[in-house]
């Protein structure tokens, strides 16, 4: 089976807290089985597809990271829905219809979380993919997450001449990574990794190769919650590395020189 770039469209997507409250009546859930609109319930496949790529074998102790995930106001979880969303989106047939089947299922909403063939199909429509998507979602992840952590007026002020003196770098992300950790040198590995790609992205565009991706995928997969916490410090270390000096002087030493001729 061929399968295809996904193309990312537009979507509504229908918070986990909207689609609760409207099943609730004074306070108290309805009883009755319900069945949910086409984006109600893809929006809730969505959040599964985050949860479960980030904690694949969660148990009780995880409630406090699947609260976090559903209250939807964890800025790097979302990216993972959106992506999980534009998967849904990109469905072959066969997972479409089933899906298709899944829409036209009532259910008890409290116990929708519990759903063992929507855990199956995120499972095997989504997560199973994965393995080939890695890339798709490291990409997908850096080019939203430097709009969070990136400011597009420091960006747009100096990206110009910060390209020019990278071309003339023999290895240029060497390069990016000196001035992000002279930025901050408190920074672990996988930070520094991450910060160096997105300002790849973001300055010399379509550099990145496959790996740079796929290796984003996995960094953002096992630390996500930790990387959300500290996205106000990635703000500060882009921002100073922005502004700082990136070019040689090109005139450095030619005073000497000069003053032989006189």
């Amino acid at each position: 089976m061929v399968l295809k770039t996904l193309e990312f469209q537009k979507h509504t997507h229908i918070p986990y807290s909207v689609t609760r409250a409207k099943y609730f009546s004074n306070g108290i859930i309805t009883e009755n089985p319900i069945q949910l609109t086409s984006d109600e319930i893809k929006s809730i496949i969505s959040l599964f597809f985050c949860f479960k790529f980030h904690y694949p074998n969660f148990d009780d102790s995880k409630v406090p990271e699947i609260i976090t995930i559903l209250n939807e106001r964890n800025l790097v979880f979302n990216i993972t829905r959106d992506f999980g969303r534009h998967m849904i989106e990109n469905l072959d047939n066969y997972y479409k219809g089933w899906l298709n089947h899944i829409e036209k299922t009532t259910f008890h909403f409290d116990k929708i979380l519990k759903n063992t063939e929507i855990i199956n199909f995120v499972e095997m429509a989504l997560l199973d993919f994965m393995i080939i998507r890695n890339w798709e979602f490291g990409k997908f992840f850096i080019q939203e997450f430097s709009k969070i952590i990136i400011d597009s007026t420091t960006l747009e002020r100096n990206s110009l001449s910060i390209k020019r003196a990278l071309e003339k770098e023999n290895d240029y992300l060497k390069k990016i990574g000196e001035k992000i950790l002279e930025s901050d040198e408190n920074l672990e590995t996988n930070e520094s990794l991450l910060l160096v790609i997105t300002l790849q992205e973001r300055i010399i565009k379509n550099t990145v190769l496959r790996y740079s991706y796929t290796l984003t995928s996995y960094i953002v997969r096992e630390n996500a919650l930790e990387l959300s916490l500290k996205i106000d410090t990635y703000k500060k270390t882009l921002s100073k590395s922005l502004n700082l000096k990136w070019s040689i002087d090109i005139d450095k030493g030619k005073g000497k020189g000069r003053g032989r001729g006189r």
